[in-house]
């Protein structure tokens, strides 16, 4: 096997192998410290434990490995999750309107979605603005509605602090999996 074909074939896949593993283990770390996270049960135990938010790390990755500007998108994705505080005020004003709550929902989503795309195209005519990813800011949306589905509520920043970092995290691994191994073991990539 030539040196370029073990890079290729071994290097590389043992390389983000590791960075998959530095995620775990940070959040076997960060995820029982987080006071008052929401607790769930594992199928056929009694033991209740913190809701794993590994996953957010995952998919902060994989968005950073393909973005040019990565920490111009970590306060985009910060907008995001105060635009999904946006939807959740939008929905519960419009409530008493539309008691039916899936159409409250919805309408809140065209009312947000529509502001927070208008706004990142107007912010894009200024290209040194933070606020004009739009990518990034509906992955803070996602990330943010994400766990209020398992318990987190907006009426507490530990959920942007969540956020915030298994954001970084994704950060990290995808600036760590960009490093060009090929110019690390000094061998030409072709």
């Amino acid at each position: 096997m030539t040196k370029r074909n073990w890079i290729k074939y071994v290097a590389i896949p043992v390389w983000n192998g590791l960075l998959a593993c530095f995620l775990l283990f940070a959040n076997d770390v960060i995820c029982p410290n987080v006071p008052g996270g929401p607790r769930l049960n594992f199928p056929g135990t009694d033991t209740p434990f913190n809701a794993n938010y590994t996953w957010m790390a995952f998919v902060s990755w994989t968005y950073f490995s393909f973005t040019q500007d990565r920490i111009r998108a970590i306060i985009d994705i910060v907008v995001g999750f105060f635009a999904a505080y946006f939807m959740v005020i939008a929905g519960n004003f419009l409530y008493p309107y539309f008691p039916v709550t899936v159409f409250g929902v919805k309408l809140a989503s065209v009312i947000a979605g529509g502001t927070v795309s208008g706004l990142a195209v107007w912010f894009s005519n200024f290209p040194k603005t933070f606020l004009n990813n739009t990518t990034a800011i509906f992955f803070g949306m996602a990330m943010a509605f994400s766990q209020t589905m398992i318990g987190w509520s907006f009426t507490s920043f530990k959920l942007l602090g969540i956020v915030l970092v298994y954001g970084v995290l994704g950060l990290i691994a995808a600036y760590l999996a960009s490093i060009d191994l090929y110019k690390f073991f000094n061998v030409e990539k072709n």
